[in-house]
């Protein structure tokens, strides 16, 4: 008799659609995070890197998952975790020592380039062709000051910033090279960025005798070098570097001051340079006492100077922001000597001519800002013994129209 033929053998894994869409995902999920992580930038938050390589390589395990569940083999199902963990964790270690050696070889090549670029200006090589190596650097220009400057906060920075810190004899040389090189060192935001740095590694040394050169610095790095003010392109602050700072220029004049005072000031309307209606607001916002005020005025600061439009036909003044914030502390009800100085200041720009007719974007006047200020304790009423004064100072009533003359009887005499 013949023998039937013996079954053919069964395949250990017949896939379906869906199991092979769970084993593309599987790919694709590895493959995307490993992509993302080579184009991650050095300086990406380490925070941020680590919950993206967890989630992925999560994905990665779970995907491998639904695979073996899909497989109905409880087998399948505990080795596709197994090796989908695997993949995540292994592939995060190849592509973390990849990182980190890029970032190793990035702060070399930074750290030499910072090395070549001082050796250039210790030997006094002309401006203009020092500006322009600038830009092969492997470091914006922006970044080279804020470096040379200690304005960097990165943990990576002290990895290629001098041993030393650069004097300010080379800074200067160094600002005047990317002045002259203009377009070819970098864009109009990043060198007036790299000036702004400039400007505040000599207020940080106390260097008040630079200020007439930076200022001339600034108004040869401007297109025509016809600049009277001291005045940053729109959106500048994105350009910053890495842990730079990204408020430079937003109180230029206000570091100026606060630094050396009215002779700073001074010096500015000397060199040439007009005060911003913007810079003029802001010195006036953080003003902090009725002398400093005084001199603010005498210096040619406009207590009404404002770039804000407001919701009258007044535009928004500073006393606005002191008003509010008068009634915050007010309410706050501390017994110190701050209540004082405040009113103080607040009658002083009163005094100054401070137009109590402007009015927020909300169409809140001074008077209705102190009050808004008060309302930061409502539970209680405000019982501080100089509330009154304030209201006084803020909440004058405005002037109306002459009042006629009362009818006068038939014969009567005029008062």
């Amino acid at each position: 008799m013949n023998s039937p033929a013996p079954p053919a053998p069964a395949p250990l894994l017949k896939l379906t659609g869906r199991q092979i869409f769970a084993l593309c995902l599987i790919v694709v999920a590895i493959g995307g995070w490993v992509v993302l992580e080579l184009l991650a930038d050095a300086d990406y938050p380490a925070g941020q890197q680590r919950f993206m390589s967890v989630l992925c390589i999560a994905g990665s395990a779970f995907a491998a998952l639904v695979t073996g569940v899909l497989a109905r083999r409880i087998g399948a199902a505990l080795l596709g975790w197994a090796l989908g963990l695997m993949l995540g964790v292994g592939g995060h270690y190849v592509v973390t020592q990849m990182a980190a050696q890029s970032a190793r070889e990035l702060q070399t090549a930074r750290h030499d380039a910072i090395e070549r670029l001082l050796r250039d200006a210790a030997t006094k090589r002309e401006p203009a062709a020092l500006g322009a190596s600038m830009k092969n650097l492997p470091l914006s220009v922006p970044g080279v000051f804020c470096v040379l400057a200690d304005l960097d906060s990165g943990e990576s920075a002290p990895a290629y910033a001098p041993a030393e810190p650069v004097s300010t004899d080379t800074l200067m040389h160094l600002g005047a090279g990317v002045a002259a090189a203009g377009d070819r060192a970098a864009t109009l935001a990043q060198r007036q960025l790299a000036l702004r740095y400039l400007l505040s590694a000599l207020i940080d040394r106390n260097e008040p005798a630079r200020l007439p050169q930076w200022l001339e610095l600034w108004r040869r790095n401007q297109p025509g070098g016809r600049a009277d003010a001291v005045e940053l392109v729109d959106n500048v602050g994105w350009d910053s570097p890495e842990n730079c700072p990204n408020n430079t220029g937003a109180d230029d004049l206000g570091e100026v001051f606060r630094a050396w005072g009215i002779d700073g000031l001074r010096t500015w309307r000397q060199a040439g340079f007009r005060f911003t209606d913007r810079q003029q607001y802001q010195l006036l916002q953080y003003v902090v006492d009725a002398r400093s005020l005084d001199q603010l005025v005498a210096a040619g600061i406009d207590v009404n100077a404002s770039p804000y439009p407001g919701a009258g036909p007044v535009p928004q003044n500073a006393l606005l922001w002191h008003a509010e914030q008068l009634g915050q502390r007010l309410a706050a009800a501390e017994a110190d000597i701050a209540f004082g100085m405040d009113l103080d200041l607040i009658a002083a720009f009163v005094r100054h001519g401070a137009d109590l007719r402007s009015r927020d974007e909300h169409g809140r006047d001074a008077c209705a800002l102190l009050n808004e200020g008060l309302k930061s304790a409502p539970d209680r009423l405000p019982v501080h013994p100089r509330f009154a004064r304030a209201r006084t100072l803020l909440c004058r009533a405005p002037a109306g129209p002459p009042a006629k003359p009362s009818a006068q009887p038939p014969g009567a005499s005029p008062p």
